[in-house]
């Protein structure tokens, strides 16, 4: 059996990378994912955008909500009688309203997608906080807690 300096250098090499240096390498990219995940997608934005939406979503399920009154013809808003340009403003800030919920349910789908994406894509025993930080807004929503921003109070 010949046993060599360079045989001897390689095992140690091997060593030394598989049981040292790759796993330091694993540490190193998982701190950067997280890093970048804090800071590109789990942002104040994306926290705001959340918070809005769900003041927006029990806001359109209490306020804009049109029902038919038994009994009333013509423009009915909240079990009273309107004229038609009441009505109509209504009509309009509902759309706005709407339209602005879908663009904050996008970004909020899309950024949870991406997380959950990255998540799996890395194999991270993480979870993904969006879904619970939108179920605690939609509570203090219906409880009528917190501040909205960008949200005009009616």
């Amino acid at each position: 059996m010949d046993l060599t300096w360079a045989s001897v250098l390689k095992v140690v090499i091997a060593g030394v990378g598989t049981y040292i240096l790759l796993p330091a390498f694993l540490i190193l990219r998982d701190l950067l994912i997280w890093k970048l995940i804090t800071t590109c997608i789990l942002t104040k934005k994306l926290r705001n955008s959340v918070k809005q939406y769900a003041h927006l979503v029990h806001k359109w399920n209490s306020i804009y909500t049109v029902k038919a009154v038994e009994g009333k013809s013509g423009y009915v808003l909240g079990g009273t009688s309107v004229d038609k340009a009441k009505f109509d403003d209504h009509i309009n800030k509902m759309d706005i309203v709407s339209d602005k919920i879908n663009d904050l349910d996008l970004y909020i789908k899309r950024r949870s997608r991406l997380l959950g994406l990255m998540l799996e894509h890395y194999k991270h025993k993480g979870i993904n906080p969006i879904p619970e930080w939108l179920e605690k807004e939609h509570k203090k929503a219906e409880s009528g807690q917190g501040s909205i921003i960008g949200v005009k109070q009616n």
